[in-house]
Formats: structure tokens, C-alpha cells, sequence
């Protein structure tokens, strides 16, 4: 039984059939966080990003508005989030960037276009796992770039939602109202809203 299992494997993969065919998905809309300052836990966004933030739910234009969103745990995320959500009526949904096999079964599970958001370069490994193609590289200072991936074939396209206008001395974003530091807390070690 196992010879035969892996004569078959390797007939699929003389075939060009993967073994293991990959989890059907919605649209997905991943995005970089918004511009800000500061560092490390405590970076949140810059004024400009805040006010991208604000903008964002009128940025998509003509693509359909996610249905989901999902962000990695770091405040700036969560505050790029923030703004979008509110005006959807959605909590965004919180995810480890460090276990995208989780994060891609849990998007799977998704019906209609989802939004994520990530660092720089967990959303690039994102993309990239995805897309079943490479990481793209992108910019330190590239903000208000959106990858759209199709989840009929997972095609990737790039779309630019706004010019970003970075200055060195921005002002810190407003924190939304269910942004308090105790359920951002709760958050954190949960992954979960609190109820």
C-alpha cells in the first residue's frame, strides 16, 4: 500500500498535479500597515496614516468591500484597521504572522473578499504563500499599496489606493473607540475580541 501510494505521488508529480492541491480562497486584498512612526510595540500610525486610515473603506473604488479582515497583532495594524472596520461594522480578526499555514485555513473558510494587513514583510511572506508565486519585494516606504489576489486562480495584481506623503514629524493617530489598552491586551493573548 505505501509503494503504491508513492508510485501514484510521483505520477502526479511527473504530471505537473500537485500532491496536496492548495485550500480554495476569496478575493484577498493584503496590504502593508499604514505610514507611522515610533518603533517596535510602540509605533502607531503618523497623522497621514491615520488619515489614510480614515480614507480607506473609499480607496477600493470600484473592488467590492471585504467582507473580513484580518491583521497581524501589532498596533500599527490594528490602528491601519481600525477606521475600515468601524465604518464596515466588522471586528478585524487577528492573526499570528508567524503561522500563515493557520491564517491561509482560516481565510479559507472566508465567503467574499477578505482584507489583510501585515508589516512589510509578512505580508510580502503572505503574498507569497498565496500566490504559490515569489515574495515581492516592497519598499520601506511604499504605504498605500494593495495586492489583489483572485481566488479563482490566484492571480496577483497591485493597485496604489493614494500618493503617500511621509514626513519625518507626524503627529500620532486617535485611537478608535474599541481600541482601549485593555481590550487591545485581552486581544493579544487571546486573538479574540473580548466579549
Amino acid at each position: 500500500m505505501i509503494l503504491l501510494r508513492a508510485f501514484v505521488s510521483l505520477l502526479l508529480l511527473m504530471a505537473g498535479v500537485p500532491a496536496v492541491a492548495a485550500p480554495p480562497l476569496p478575493d484577498l486584498y493584503v496590504m502593508r500597515h499604514l505610514e507611522y512612526r515610533g518603533e517596535g510595540s510602540h509605533a502607531r500610525l503618523s497623522e497621514i496614516g491615520a488619515n489614510h486610515a480614515q480614507r480607506l473603506a473609499a480607496a477600493f473604488g470600484d473592488l467590492p468591500p471585504p467582507v473580513a479582515i484580518y491583521t497581524a497583532t501589532e498596533q500599527v495594524s490594528l490602528d491601519s484597521s481600525a477606521w475600515l472596520a468601524i465604518r464596515l461594522g466588522i471586528y478585524p480578526k487577528l492573526f499570528d504572522p508567524k503561522n500563515i499555514d493557520a491564517l491561509v485555513a482560516k481565510l479559507a473558510r472566508e465567503r467574499g473578499p477578505v482584507l489583510v494587513i501585515a508589516s512589510r514583510d509578512d505580508a510580502a511572506a503572505i503574498l507569497a504563500r498565496v500566490s504559490g508565486g515569489p515574495a515581492p519585494q516592497i519598499a520601506e516606504n511604499a504605504f498605500g499599496e494593495v495586492w489583489l489576489i483572485s481566488g479563482r486562480d490566484r492571480s496577483v495584481a497591485r493597485r496604489r489606493l493614494y500618493e503617500s506623503t511621509a514626513g519625518p514629524n507626524e503627529k500620532q493617530a486617535p485611537i478608535a473607540p474599541w481600541q482601549d489598552d485593555g481590550e487591545i491586551a485581552d486581544r493579544n493573548r487571546t486573538g479574540e475580541m473580548p466579549k
